[in-house]
């Protein structure tokens, strides 16, 4: 369970690999074909996948930039490059 009290069950890990890995194939028909199957979820379902997503996203960052703190570093610049393009 989640902070949000949301579980993450094996379905939403399945689909959150399928999805990276439509991604990583460059196969846009799975790609939406994955993400009409995340869009048919209800919320709670949704958040689950992302959950997965967001998590697997920092494992990697961490491990490609040898340290939370330099993934946090990307991740924090990217908040602020989005803010950015958002004001202007």
């Amino acid at each position: 369970m989640t902070h949000l009290d949301i579980a993450i069950a094996p379905q939403h890990q399945q689909i959150a690999a399928r999805l990276a890995l439509a991604f990583v194939d460059s196969a846009e028909d799975r790609l939406g074909l994955v993400l009409a199957e995340v869009g048919a979820l209800d919320s709670d379902g949704a958040l689950a996948v992302l959950a997965v997503q967001s998590r697997n996203l920092a494992e990697a960052l961490s491990r490609l930039m040898g340290s939370q703190e330099s993934a946090r570093s990307v991740l924090q610049r990217t908040v602020l490059d989005a803010g950015v393009a958002t004001d202007g």
